[in-house]
Parts: C-alpha cells; structure tokens; sequence
C-alpha cells in the first residue's frame, strides 16, 4: 500500500507539474472558478461560472475600474452585488472599499458631502 501523502510530496516536487499548475492558475477559466468558489464559501451567494466568465475573459491589460473609470493594476476584485449577485464589474480594491462603505453607511449623502468638500468637487 502506497503513503498517499509521500506519493503527492513527491509528485508535486516534480517540475514539469509545478510548470503546469502555474499555466492552469493563470487560465481565465480557472480564476473564474476559484472566484465562484471564494463567494460561495464566503458568502454562501450563488453566482454562476458562466455569469463570472465573461469578466475573466478580458485581458488584465484592458480591465478598467468601473467606479472611478481607470486602468486595472494587479490590485483588483470583480465587484458583486452582495444582495442578489450581479456583477458591476472590475474594481481597484480601494474603489470598493469606499464603495461599500458609502453603501453601507446609514448616512451615504453625508460622506458623498463630505467626499465632495474633500476634493473640492
């Protein structure tokens, strides 16, 4: 009977399997399903592959953050809907913090005010 653990040790040692595994994480397709996965687990929501899929398809390169309408760095998330799941589209990570908490603020018009007398908006 084989150790399993020895077995895996020593097939993922293996370079030819770590060279693939880079290939497949970089996959559109295989990010996609991670993020499918993450919002479940995390959030028990329900999104779909083939609602998810599109988004990943596009090139990093092309990403551009859909709240403040800039390029993608590699500081990114697809933002979601938390009540029923929608995808808006790619955000910067800080772009989304701010939008949820302006969103989930219990007074949104004050910070949007307060955002505005900031930056002289």
């Amino acid at each position: 009977m084989h150790d399993k653990k020895a077995y895996s040790r020593m097939y993922n040692a293996k370079p030819e399997t770590k060279a693939r595994a880079t290939e497949l994480r970089a996959l559109p397709s295989y990010r996609a399903k991670v993020f499918v996965r993450q919002v479940r687990r995390k959030e028990g929501m329900i999104i779909t592959f083939e609602a998810v899929m599109p988004w990943f398809a596009i090139p990093k390169q092309d990403r551009v953050c859909w709240l403040c309408l800039e390029p993608i760095n590699d500081n990114s998330t697809l933002d979601h809907d938390h009540l029923n799941g929608e995808i808006r589209g790619w955000t910067h990570v800080q772009c989304n913090t701010a939008e949820g908490m302006i969103a989930n603020s219990p007074n949104p018009e004050a910070l949007v005010r307060s955002f505005n007398l900031l930056y002289h908006i």
